[in-house]
């Protein structure tokens, strides 16, 4: 499937455009696209997704109560499933412009890519265990100011086999 992509055209096949509401007061920065999603075209559809939705629906919130992106929306899987500290400077501008054009007051940043990129921060500064469920306010300009939760992606809870510890830092973010 081919898909318009801001940095690579409408020839692109990687690029996964937002979904949801952009009236929502709630947005969600993923990391990046994997597999399902590129596939799908839409951010958070694959097991980490799974994983976000079922607990954002014990607390009564669902894909239509938000607005959802990744910090880098296009990512070339036969490269490297992470992003890299210059493809996430790339994209940080485009990022930015996007949430610039919600109306979220809060935005649920998940995983050490999504806090970099929009707080402008190295992904190696970034301590998931210790800055999990921490607020930080941001000022988009324009009088546009958002809280950032900071949590901790819901792969990392996948890939340790559904860590009870890794999953409650998940559930307190929430």
């Amino acid at each position: 499937m081919q898909r318009n992509c801001p940095q690579h055209g409408p020839n692109c096949k990687t690029y996964v455009p937002p979904s949801g509401k952009p009236e929502s007061t709630l947005a969600i920065i993923g990391e990046a696209p994997g597999e399902v999603e590129i596939e799908r075209g839409e951010p958070f559809v694959g097991q980490a997704g799974e994983l976000l939705w079922d607990e954002l629906g014990k607390l009564g919130v669902t894909r239509d109560d938000c607005w959802v992106y990744n910090a880098v929306p296009c990512l070339d899987l036969k490269k490297t499933k992470t992003p890299d500290s210059a493809k996430i400077k790339k994209w940080r501008p485009h990022l930015l412009d996007s949430l610039k054009s919600t109306f979220a007051s809060v935005v649920l940043l998940l995983g050490r890519v999504a806090i970099a990129a929009v707080l402008g921060r190295a992904v190696s500064e970034v301590r998931i265990k210790d800055e999990n469920a921490s607020i930080v306010q941001l000022d988009l300009g324009g009088n546009h100011k958002v809280l950032c939760v900071l949590s901790i992606h819901p792969s990392a809870i996948l890939r340790s086999g559904g860590s009870p510890e890794l999953l409650n830092m998940l559930r307190t973010s929430l």
